[in-house]
């Protein structure tokens, strides 16, 4: 007998649910017959996400990755591209959290002096994807999901260990900007 999930649904269903939607996510991995089932199941919640929401996450965890730097930002231009990319309540957040000591140990420095905003948004995306993939185990599961998401993007960042890695995108998640189920009407002021 299965266990109920707080869904109501079994165990079991659940997993197998899970793991159909990880096999349909990574069909077209060249590298799709070095995964096994019980792999695809231990998957996060996240990485079942669509392309798009993944590159966000992804973005963000870079913030968060980095906030120890980040909240010493006063440049206008690099506020704005995080207030753009996180919203308000993200930035507040980020702006208000405690410093990672065990993450900040593990980063090297980063001179937000010298660092153009395109240059930031570029940064935060490759090193929150190397976080991301930091979480996953075992490593034939990210290899087909680094080619699946980012096929063209080098791991040449440095990012934290898988524990510290979890907890950084555990912030990520937790304050990811909301969002807007319809457009915004165009703007009609004179």
């Amino acid at each position: 007998m299965t266990n109920p999930t707080p869904d109501g649904s079994s165990t079991a269903a659940a997993v197998r649910d899970r793991r159909s939607r990880a096999a349909h996510l990574l069909a077209n991995a060249s590298r799709r017959a070095d995964l096994e089932w019980a792999d695809l199941s231990n998957l996060p919640d996240w990485a079942l996400r669509t392309s798009g929401e993944i590159d966000d996450l992804a973005w963000a965890t870079g913030a968060w990755l980095h906030a120890d730097a980040l909240r010493r930002c006063i440049d206008g231009r690099l506020l704005a591209l995080l207030r753009s990319r996180l919203g308000d309540a993200a930035l507040a957040a980020l702006s208000k959290a405690s410093p990672a000591p065990a993450t900040e140990r593990e980063m090297p420095p980063l001179d937000l002096a010298s660092i153009q905003p395109q240059q930031l948004d570029a940064l935060l995306l490759a090193s929150g994807r190397e976080c991301l993939m930091a979480c996953i185990e075992p490593s034939s599961v990210r290899r087909c999901l680094r080619e699946h998401w980012w096929p063209n993007a080098s791991a040449a960042t440095t990012v934290p260990g898988r524990a510290a890695a979890r907890a950084i995108v555990d912030l990520a998640l937790a304050h990811r900007k909301p969002v807007t189920e319809e457009p915004l009407p165009p703007d009609t002021t004179p």
